[in-house]
């Protein structure tokens, strides 16, 4: 399976927080950190500032065959508060890869609740998937 860079590094700095769940015909894997763990390299090459209180989503589909699928991928993060943010995604590709980045504002041992919602292109389908990650901020 071909990765993009800031999905690799993103699976490696946090193989213990990413995630894999299979909807319908298709596998969608996810992570949540902090931008700061980014090295400034793929930080600047893909236009992320490197901030304390800043953390990145990255969501990548696959199809059965593990090709890339392109989709619509939207939603929201919500604290143990109640507050809720807007995931507005940005779509990377390189190569045959795609790839979905949001980012959103952290604080230190916050915990959030990811609802998203993924539209396959050209599948008339809609899958929600929701999960927790929780945040450290030095």
């Amino acid at each position: 399976m071909r990765w993009t860079w800031i999905i690799a590094l993103a699976l490696l700095v946090t193989a213990a927080q990413a995630g894999e769940q299979k909807l319908g015909n298709y596998t969608v894997y996810y992570t949540a950190q902090n931008s700061v763990d980014l090295s400034p390299e793929i930080a600047r090459q893909y236009g992320i500032d490197r901030l304390a209180r800043v953390a990145l989503l990255l969501v990548n589909i696959r199809d059965h065959n593990g090709g890339a699928v392109a989709a619509t991928v939207s939603g929201k993060s919500r604290n143990l508060l109640g507050q809720t943010q807007p995931l507005t995604t940005r779509k990377i590709i390189e190569g045959k890869a795609i790839s979905y980045i949001a980012l959103f504002e952290i604080s230190h041992l916050d915990t959030q609740t990811f609802e998203l919602e993924i539209r396959p292109e050209n599948s008339g389908q809609v899958f929600d998937l929701r999960f927790n990650q929780q945040f450290f901020v030095d």
